[in-house]
Protein backbone atom coordinates (compact mmCIF):
# COMPACT_ATOMS: atom_id res chain seq x y z
CA UNK A 1 0.00 0.00 0.00
CA UNK A 2 1.12 3.56 -0.90
CA UNK A 3 2.21 5.91 2.23
CA UNK A 4 -0.30 8.36 3.53
CA UNK A 5 -0.91 11.96 3.69
CA UNK A 6 1.81 13.59 6.10
CA UNK A 7 1.30 16.14 8.06
CA UNK A 8 3.49 18.64 11.14
CA UNK A 9 2.21 20.37 14.29
CA UNK A 10 4.57 23.79 14.37
CA UNK A 11 4.28 26.86 15.72
CA UNK A 12 5.04 28.81 12.41
CA UNK A 13 4.11 27.87 8.96
CA UNK A 14 7.18 26.10 7.86
CA UNK A 15 7.62 22.17 7.24
CA UNK A 16 9.70 20.20 9.01
CA UNK A 17 11.73 18.79 6.53
CA UNK A 18 13.80 16.76 8.42
CA UNK A 19 11.07 14.31 9.65
CA UNK A 20 10.36 11.48 7.60
CA UNK A 21 6.96 9.85 7.89
CA UNK A 22 6.69 6.37 6.52
CA UNK A 23 2.99 5.49 6.73
CA UNK A 24 0.91 3.74 4.38
CA UNK A 25 -2.32 5.90 4.71
CA UNK A 26 -2.82 9.54 5.45
CA UNK A 27 -0.88 13.03 5.59
CA UNK A 28 2.03 13.12 7.89
CA UNK A 29 2.62 14.97 11.35
CA UNK A 30 5.77 16.31 12.90
CA UNK A 31 5.64 18.83 16.03
CA UNK A 32 7.76 21.66 16.80
CA UNK A 33 7.60 24.47 18.88
CA UNK A 34 10.36 27.06 16.22
CA UNK A 35 11.35 27.55 12.96
CA UNK A 36 14.21 24.99 13.97
CA UNK A 37 14.14 21.49 12.32
CA UNK A 38 12.93 18.88 14.26
CA UNK A 39 15.79 16.98 15.13
CA UNK A 40 17.52 20.23 15.82
CA UNK A 41 14.78 21.38 18.17
CA UNK A 42 14.66 17.82 20.03
CA UNK A 43 18.11 17.69 20.27
CA UNK A 44 17.97 21.31 22.11
CA UNK A 45 14.82 20.51 24.26
CA UNK A 46 17.35 21.71 27.81
CA UNK A 47 17.26 25.24 25.98
CA UNK A 48 14.44 25.10 23.94
CA UNK A 49 10.33 26.08 25.88
CA UNK A 50 7.45 26.18 24.37
CA UNK A 51 5.38 29.58 24.52
CA UNK A 52 2.13 28.47 26.15
CA UNK A 53 0.79 31.56 24.14
CA UNK A 54 1.47 29.98 20.78
CA UNK A 55 -0.18 26.93 20.39
CA UNK A 56 0.83 24.26 17.79
CA UNK A 57 0.03 24.07 14.43
CA UNK A 58 -0.55 21.61 12.29
CA UNK A 59 0.58 21.28 8.38
CA UNK A 60 0.53 18.77 6.07
CA UNK A 61 4.25 17.69 4.98
CA UNK A 62 3.48 14.91 2.98
CA UNK A 63 1.10 14.04 -0.65
CA UNK A 64 -2.63 12.86 -0.30
CA UNK A 65 -2.21 9.25 -0.92
CA UNK A 66 -5.40 5.97 -1.25
CA UNK A 67 -5.10 3.19 1.60
CA UNK A 68 -8.60 1.72 0.21
CA UNK A 69 -10.44 1.97 -2.88
CA UNK A 70 -14.00 1.19 -3.24
CA UNK A 71 -13.50 0.22 -6.76
CA UNK A 72 -10.52 -2.48 -6.55
CA UNK A 73 -10.88 -3.83 -2.94
CA UNK A 74 -14.67 -3.56 -1.68
CA UNK A 75 -15.67 -6.89 -0.49
CA UNK A 76 -18.41 -8.49 -2.58
CA UNK A 77 -22.44 -7.53 -1.87
CA UNK A 78 -24.93 -4.75 -2.30
CA UNK A 79 -27.16 -3.23 0.04
CA UNK A 80 -30.62 -3.19 0.14
CA UNK A 81 -30.64 -0.71 -1.89
CA UNK A 82 -28.46 -2.39 -4.71
CA UNK A 83 -25.62 -0.44 -3.98
CA UNK A 84 -22.01 -1.64 -3.12
CA UNK A 85 -22.38 -2.58 -0.23
CA UNK A 86 -18.73 -1.66 1.73
CA UNK A 87 -19.21 1.92 1.56
CA UNK A 88 -16.61 3.38 4.17
CA UNK A 89 -18.36 5.87 6.55
CA UNK A 90 -17.18 6.40 9.89
CA UNK A 91 -13.87 7.69 11.16
CA UNK A 92 -10.79 5.55 10.65
CA UNK A 93 -10.39 3.21 13.42
CA UNK A 94 -7.31 1.17 14.14
CA UNK A 95 -6.13 -1.62 16.85
CA UNK A 96 -3.39 -3.92 17.27
CA UNK A 97 -4.25 -7.45 18.06
CA UNK A 98 -1.72 -8.44 20.85
CA UNK A 99 -2.45 -12.24 20.05
CA UNK A 100 -2.13 -12.24 16.35
CA UNK A 101 0.32 -9.20 15.91
CA UNK A 102 -1.49 -7.52 13.24
CA UNK A 103 -2.71 -4.11 12.73
CA UNK A 104 -6.38 -3.67 11.87
CA UNK A 105 -7.43 -0.49 10.37
CA UNK A 106 -11.61 0.18 9.61
CA UNK A 107 -14.31 2.95 8.76
CA UNK A 108 -17.21 0.78 9.45
CA UNK A 109 -20.17 0.77 7.95
CA UNK A 110 -23.65 -0.07 8.38
CA UNK A 111 -24.05 -3.36 5.93
CA UNK A 112 -20.67 -4.90 7.14
CA UNK A 113 -17.37 -3.61 8.58
CA UNK A 114 -14.17 -5.63 6.94
CA UNK A 115 -10.67 -4.87 8.11
CA UNK A 116 -7.66 -4.18 5.85
CA UNK A 117 -4.99 -5.81 8.00
CA UNK A 118 -0.81 -6.01 8.33
CA UNK A 119 1.61 -6.28 10.76
CA UNK A 120 1.90 -2.58 11.22
CA UNK A 121 -0.10 0.34 9.55
CA UNK A 122 2.48 1.03 7.67
CA UNK A 123 2.31 -2.31 6.22
CA UNK A 124 -1.16 -2.99 5.79
CA UNK A 125 -1.00 -5.71 3.47
CA UNK A 126 -4.82 -7.23 2.83
CA UNK A 127 -8.27 -6.42 2.97
CA UNK A 128 -9.63 -9.19 4.83
CA UNK A 129 -13.44 -10.09 3.46
CA UNK A 130 -13.31 -13.45 4.85
CA UNK A 131 -15.39 -11.93 7.85
CA UNK A 132 -16.72 -9.43 9.03
CA UNK A 133 -14.93 -7.48 11.88
CA UNK A 134 -18.56 -6.98 13.60
CA UNK A 135 -21.86 -8.19 12.41
CA UNK A 136 -24.08 -5.17 12.38
CA UNK A 137 -27.55 -5.59 13.98
CA UNK A 138 -30.41 -3.78 12.22
CA UNK A 139 -33.39 -3.93 14.23
CA UNK A 140 -36.46 -2.58 13.08
CA UNK A 141 -37.75 -1.37 16.85
CA UNK A 142 -36.40 1.69 18.50
CA UNK A 143 -36.72 0.28 21.50
CA UNK A 144 -34.04 -2.25 20.63
CA UNK A 145 -31.16 0.78 20.10
CA UNK A 146 -29.58 -1.40 17.75
CA UNK A 147 -30.44 -0.13 13.86
CA UNK A 148 -28.16 1.05 11.40
CA UNK A 149 -24.64 0.41 13.25
CA UNK A 150 -21.23 1.91 13.19
CA UNK A 151 -18.52 0.42 15.21
CA UNK A 152 -16.15 3.53 16.23
CA UNK A 153 -13.59 3.83 19.40
CA UNK A 154 -12.50 0.36 19.79
CA UNK A 155 -10.02 -0.13 22.64
CA UNK A 156 -8.06 -3.15 23.29
CA UNK A 157 -5.92 -4.48 26.10
CA UNK A 158 -2.77 -6.84 26.19
CA UNK A 159 -4.63 -9.69 27.29
CA UNK A 160 -6.98 -9.52 24.11
CA UNK A 161 -10.16 -8.49 25.33
CA UNK A 162 -11.28 -4.99 24.56
CA UNK A 163 -14.45 -2.68 24.18
CA UNK A 164 -16.13 -0.37 21.75
CA UNK A 165 -18.58 2.43 21.77
CA UNK A 166 -21.16 1.46 18.74
CA UNK A 167 -22.83 4.18 16.92
CA UNK A 168 -26.73 3.08 16.52
CA UNK A 169 -28.94 5.00 13.88
CA UNK A 170 -33.09 4.19 13.92
CA UNK A 171 -34.31 5.31 10.62
CA UNK A 172 -38.08 4.80 10.61
CA UNK A 173 -38.59 5.86 7.15
CA UNK A 174 -35.73 3.28 5.81
CA UNK A 175 -37.93 -0.24 7.45
CA UNK A 176 -38.66 -2.48 5.26
CA UNK A 177 -41.93 -3.68 5.46
CA UNK A 178 -42.72 -0.02 6.11
CA UNK A 179 -44.28 1.05 9.69
CA UNK A 180 -46.89 3.76 9.07
CA UNK A 181 -47.02 4.11 12.40
CA UNK A 182 -43.30 4.77 13.53
CA UNK A 183 -43.00 6.91 10.17
CA UNK A 184 -44.86 9.02 8.04
CA UNK A 185 -42.20 8.98 4.81
CA UNK A 186 -41.93 5.78 4.04
CA UNK A 187 -38.88 4.61 1.58
CA UNK A 188 -38.08 8.54 1.04
CA UNK A 189 -35.59 11.01 2.84
CA UNK A 190 -37.52 13.06 5.21
CA UNK A 191 -37.03 16.80 4.46
CA UNK A 192 -35.75 17.68 7.84
CA UNK A 193 -34.17 14.45 8.82
CA UNK A 194 -37.04 13.41 11.03
CA UNK A 195 -37.79 9.58 12.03
CA UNK A 196 -34.24 9.44 13.48
CA UNK A 197 -33.50 8.15 16.88
CA UNK A 198 -29.88 7.58 17.79
CA UNK A 199 -28.04 5.91 20.55
CA UNK A 200 -24.46 4.09 21.66
CA UNK A 201 -23.67 0.73 22.83
CA UNK A 202 -21.11 -0.94 24.45
CA UNK A 203 -19.53 -3.74 21.78
CA UNK A 204 -16.38 -5.91 22.94
CA UNK A 205 -14.07 -8.57 21.42
CA UNK A 206 -12.48 -11.49 23.12
CA UNK A 207 -9.72 -12.27 20.65
CA UNK A 208 -8.35 -8.75 20.33
CA UNK A 209 -10.37 -7.24 17.55
CA UNK A 210 -10.48 -9.98 15.57
CA UNK A 211 -14.58 -10.40 15.93
CA UNK A 212 -16.56 -7.58 17.59
CA UNK A 213 -19.88 -8.36 19.46
CA UNK A 214 -22.62 -6.11 21.31
CA UNK A 215 -21.90 -6.50 25.14
CA UNK A 216 -25.02 -8.27 26.03
CA UNK A 217 -28.17 -9.48 25.28
CA UNK A 218 -31.18 -8.21 24.90
CA UNK A 219 -29.60 -5.80 22.83
CA UNK A 220 -30.70 -2.69 24.71
CA UNK A 221 -28.80 -3.71 27.57
CA UNK A 222 -25.56 -2.80 26.03
CA UNK A 223 -27.15 0.30 25.49
CA UNK A 224 -24.81 3.22 26.97
CA UNK A 225 -26.15 6.92 25.64
CA UNK A 226 -29.56 6.97 24.85
CA UNK A 227 -32.36 9.94 25.01
CA UNK A 228 -34.68 9.99 27.96
CA UNK A 229 -37.45 10.13 25.74
CA UNK A 230 -39.21 7.48 23.86
CA UNK A 231 -39.43 7.29 20.07
CA UNK A 232 -42.26 9.53 19.08
CA UNK A 233 -43.05 8.89 15.36
CA UNK A 234 -42.13 11.73 13.03
CA UNK A 235 -39.91 12.97 15.86
CA UNK A 236 -37.07 15.35 14.65
CA UNK A 237 -33.42 13.31 15.16
CA UNK A 238 -31.95 13.64 18.20
CA UNK A 239 -29.91 11.01 20.47
CA UNK A 240 -26.37 10.70 20.78
CA UNK A 241 -23.55 9.18 18.17
CA UNK A 242 -20.74 10.05 16.36
CA UNK A 243 -17.92 8.64 18.75
CA UNK A 244 -14.64 9.34 19.03
CA UNK A 245 -11.86 7.62 21.02
CA UNK A 246 -12.30 6.84 24.51
CA UNK A 247 -8.35 7.77 25.89
CA UNK A 248 -7.37 6.65 29.44
CA UNK A 249 -5.85 8.69 31.71
CA UNK A 250 -3.45 8.71 34.88
CA UNK A 251 -6.77 9.22 37.20
CA UNK A 252 -8.00 5.59 36.63
CA UNK A 253 -10.88 6.99 34.48
CA UNK A 254 -11.49 6.54 29.98
CA UNK A 255 -12.75 9.92 28.50
CA UNK A 256 -14.28 10.28 25.54
CA UNK A 257 -16.60 12.34 23.03
CA UNK A 258 -20.38 11.92 22.03
CA UNK A 259 -22.61 13.86 20.20
CA UNK A 260 -25.92 15.36 22.13
CA UNK A 261 -28.56 16.17 18.99
CA UNK A 262 -31.44 17.35 20.02
CA UNK A 263 -31.82 15.99 23.59
CA UNK A 264 -34.11 17.10 26.45
CA UNK A 265 -35.02 16.32 29.68
CA UNK A 266 -38.64 14.92 30.76
CA UNK A 267 -40.31 16.92 34.09
CA UNK A 268 -43.60 15.05 35.11
CA UNK A 269 -44.39 14.31 31.40
CA UNK A 270 -43.90 16.90 29.39
CA UNK A 271 -40.54 17.70 27.76
CA UNK A 272 -38.56 20.66 29.64
CA UNK A 273 -35.12 22.34 28.24
CA UNK A 274 -32.19 21.88 30.89
CA UNK A 275 -30.88 25.66 31.73
CA UNK A 276 -27.01 24.20 31.72
CA UNK A 277 -27.63 23.06 27.53
CA UNK A 278 -29.29 25.48 25.70
CA UNK A 279 -30.65 24.19 22.30
CA UNK A 280 -29.63 20.19 23.80
CA UNK A 281 -27.41 20.15 20.81
CA UNK A 282 -23.19 19.84 20.99
CA UNK A 283 -20.20 18.06 21.88
CA UNK A 284 -20.47 15.91 25.05
CA UNK A 285 -17.44 14.68 27.60
CA UNK A 286 -17.87 11.81 29.24
CA UNK A 287 -15.83 9.19 31.43
CA UNK A 288 -15.81 6.02 32.61
CA UNK A 289 -14.07 3.97 35.17
CA UNK A 290 -15.15 0.82 34.06
CA UNK A 291 -15.67 0.92 30.45
CA UNK A 292 -17.10 -2.98 30.46
CA UNK A 293 -20.10 -1.53 32.43
CA UNK A 294 -22.73 0.42 30.08
CA UNK A 295 -24.51 1.80 33.24
CA UNK A 296 -20.11 3.23 34.42
CA UNK A 297 -20.33 6.27 32.04
CA UNK A 298 -21.19 9.52 33.47
CA UNK A 299 -21.34 12.71 30.96
CA UNK A 300 -20.14 16.55 32.03
CA UNK A 301 -23.28 18.90 33.35
CA UNK A 302 -21.28 21.79 33.55
CA UNK A 303 -20.40 21.35 37.07
CA UNK A 304 -19.97 17.82 37.77
CA UNK A 305 -19.73 14.15 36.02
CA UNK A 306 -23.23 14.36 37.16
CA UNK A 307 -25.06 12.92 33.83
CA UNK A 308 -26.61 9.57 33.44
CA UNK A 309 -28.57 7.59 30.93
CA UNK A 310 -31.51 5.58 31.42
CA UNK A 311 -33.65 3.28 29.29
CA UNK A 312 -37.44 5.36 28.78
CA UNK A 313 -38.63 1.80 27.65
CA UNK A 314 -37.90 -0.21 31.03
CA UNK A 315 -36.99 3.24 33.51
CA UNK A 316 -39.88 4.25 36.06
CA UNK A 317 -41.43 7.57 35.79
CA UNK A 318 -39.85 8.70 38.57
CA UNK A 319 -36.41 8.04 37.69
CA UNK A 320 -36.37 10.14 34.04
CA UNK A 321 -38.36 12.72 36.13
CA UNK A 322 -35.01 14.55 37.13
CA UNK A 323 -32.71 17.06 34.76
CA UNK A 324 -29.40 14.35 34.97
CA UNK A 325 -29.80 12.98 31.85
CA UNK A 326 -28.30 15.45 29.45
CA UNK A 327 -24.94 16.92 29.00
CA UNK A 328 -23.56 20.25 29.23
CA UNK A 329 -22.32 20.80 25.52
CA UNK A 330 -19.11 22.02 24.98
CA UNK A 331 -18.43 24.54 22.68
CA UNK A 332 -15.13 25.93 22.36
CA UNK A 333 -12.37 23.81 20.82
CA UNK A 334 -15.58 22.05 19.54
CA UNK A 335 -16.46 24.99 16.56
CA UNK A 336 -19.70 23.32 15.04
CA UNK A 337 -17.43 19.55 14.39
CA UNK A 338 -19.86 16.82 14.67
CA UNK A 339 -16.85 14.05 15.01
CA UNK A 340 -14.47 15.20 17.59
CA UNK A 341 -11.74 12.46 17.98
CA UNK A 342 -9.00 13.17 20.96
CA UNK A 343 -5.36 11.39 21.28
CA UNK A 344 -2.89 11.77 23.81
CA UNK A 345 0.76 13.00 23.28
CA UNK A 346 3.63 10.55 23.58
CA UNK A 347 7.17 10.49 23.27
CA UNK A 348 10.85 11.77 24.62
CA UNK A 349 10.54 14.59 21.66
CA UNK A 350 8.38 16.37 23.94
CA UNK A 351 9.32 20.04 24.60
CA UNK A 352 8.58 21.33 28.59
CA UNK A 353 4.68 22.70 28.02
CA UNK A 354 3.82 20.69 25.15
CA UNK A 355 0.17 19.85 24.90
CA UNK A 356 -0.81 16.30 26.81
CA UNK A 357 -3.61 16.40 24.49
CA UNK A 358 -5.13 17.19 20.95
CA UNK A 359 -9.11 16.67 19.31
CA UNK A 360 -9.52 17.06 15.72
CA UNK A 361 -12.64 17.79 14.66
CA UNK A 362 -14.39 17.56 11.16
CA UNK A 363 -17.02 21.10 10.66
CA UNK A 364 -19.42 18.79 7.56
CA UNK A 365 -20.64 22.37 6.92
CA UNK A 366 -16.78 23.41 5.22
CA UNK A 367 -15.03 21.67 2.58
CA UNK A 368 -12.45 19.49 3.06
CA UNK A 369 -11.14 21.40 6.38
CA UNK A 370 -10.52 19.76 9.77
CA UNK A 371 -10.31 21.71 13.15
CA UNK A 372 -8.04 21.02 16.25
CA UNK A 373 -8.13 22.47 19.44
CA UNK A 374 -5.58 21.96 22.50
CA UNK A 375 -6.29 21.54 26.56
CA UNK A 376 -7.37 24.04 28.19
CA UNK A 377 -7.51 22.48 31.84
CA UNK A 378 -5.85 22.11 34.66
CA UNK A 379 -1.88 24.00 34.30
CA UNK A 380 -2.93 24.53 30.85
CA UNK A 381 -5.12 26.39 31.11
CA UNK A 382 -8.26 26.92 33.45
CA UNK A 383 -7.20 25.49 36.89
CA UNK A 384 -10.93 24.83 37.82
CA UNK A 385 -11.70 22.76 34.86
CA UNK A 386 -12.13 19.12 34.74
CA UNK A 387 -10.35 16.61 32.72
CA UNK A 388 -11.44 16.93 29.13
CA UNK A 389 -14.17 19.57 29.54
CA UNK A 390 -12.81 22.71 28.58
CA UNK A 391 -10.23 23.20 25.19
CA UNK A 392 -8.74 26.48 23.08
CA UNK A 393 -10.12 28.06 20.51
CA UNK A 394 -10.26 25.42 17.38
CA UNK A 395 -7.32 25.97 14.38
CA UNK A 396 -8.69 25.27 10.88
CA UNK A 397 -7.05 23.51 8.44
CA UNK A 398 -8.10 23.35 4.59
CA UNK A 399 -6.50 20.59 2.63
CA UNK A 400 -7.61 21.31 -0.63
CA UNK A 401 -4.00 22.59 -2.19
CA UNK A 402 -2.73 19.24 -1.07
CA UNK A 403 -4.87 17.22 -3.39
CA UNK A 404 -3.43 16.02 -6.46
CA UNK A 405 -5.82 17.68 -9.44
CA UNK A 406 -6.75 14.06 -10.44
CA UNK A 407 -8.21 13.43 -7.13
CA UNK A 408 -12.08 14.10 -7.11
CA UNK A 409 -11.37 14.72 -3.29
CA UNK A 410 -14.57 15.12 -0.77
CA UNK A 411 -12.99 14.77 2.99
CA UNK A 412 -15.07 13.16 5.66
CA UNK A 413 -14.42 11.55 9.21
CA UNK A 414 -10.93 12.39 9.65
CA UNK A 415 -8.57 10.86 12.12
CA UNK A 416 -5.41 11.10 13.68
CA UNK A 417 -3.44 7.67 13.45
CA UNK A 418 0.46 7.50 14.39
CA UNK A 419 2.25 3.94 13.39
CA UNK A 420 4.44 4.31 16.04
CA UNK A 421 0.90 4.05 18.89
CA UNK A 422 1.69 0.24 19.44
CA UNK A 423 5.43 0.47 19.41
CA UNK A 424 7.88 2.97 20.50
CA UNK A 425 5.39 5.26 21.81
CA UNK A 426 2.87 2.67 23.80
CA UNK A 427 5.23 -0.58 24.08
CA UNK A 428 2.22 -2.71 24.17
CA UNK A 429 -0.15 -0.46 26.49
CA UNK A 430 -3.66 -0.49 25.88
CA UNK A 431 -3.71 2.83 24.65
CA UNK A 432 -0.61 2.05 22.62
CA UNK A 433 -2.49 -0.86 20.86
CA UNK A 434 -5.57 1.30 20.26
CA UNK A 435 -3.59 3.74 18.82
CA UNK A 436 -4.80 6.82 20.91
CA UNK A 437 -0.78 7.64 20.91
CA UNK A 438 0.64 9.99 18.91
CA UNK A 439 4.07 11.19 18.29
CA UNK A 440 6.38 13.51 15.70
CA UNK A 441 7.56 11.00 13.76
CA UNK A 442 4.86 8.71 11.83
CA UNK A 443 1.58 10.75 12.50
CA UNK A 444 -0.52 10.88 9.76
CA UNK A 445 -4.36 12.33 8.51
CA UNK A 446 -6.68 9.78 7.52
CA UNK A 447 -10.19 10.32 6.35
CA UNK A 448 -12.73 8.96 4.12
CA UNK A 449 -12.99 10.61 0.29
CA UNK A 450 -16.89 10.29 -0.37
CA UNK A 451 -17.56 6.87 1.14
CA UNK A 452 -15.61 5.63 -1.52
CA UNK A 453 -12.00 5.74 -0.21
CA UNK A 454 -9.89 6.33 2.72
CA UNK A 455 -6.82 7.80 2.24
Amino acid sequence: LPNTNQYSFVTNVLPMQHSKLLLDCAVLISLCTSALPLHTAVESAKVLTRDANVPPKLIPTGPVEVVWDQATQACPGRNQYGHIGEQPDSMPVAWHNPLTNETSLISATDWGTFATVGPTLTNLTRHDCSHRVYAEVNSSDPADYAAHQWLQAAHVFPNGSGFALIHSEFHGNMLSPPNPDLCSFSNRTPPASECQFWSTSLGVTEDGGSHWRMASTPTATSAVFMTPQRYVKDQNITGFGAVGAVVPAPDGFFYGNVMEIGVENMTEGTRDRHSATPGQSGVCAFRTNDPFDPRAYRGWNGTEWGTTWVDPYTASPGSLNNHNHVCSPIFTGVDGNAHPNVRTFAGTWMLPGWPTHVMLGWPEGDVNVVTYAFPKWGTEGNVSAPPFTSWDVGQRLNITGWFPPTMDIKLMYPSLLDADSPFSLGQGSDAGLSYDLVGNASLSLYFVVGRRQIA
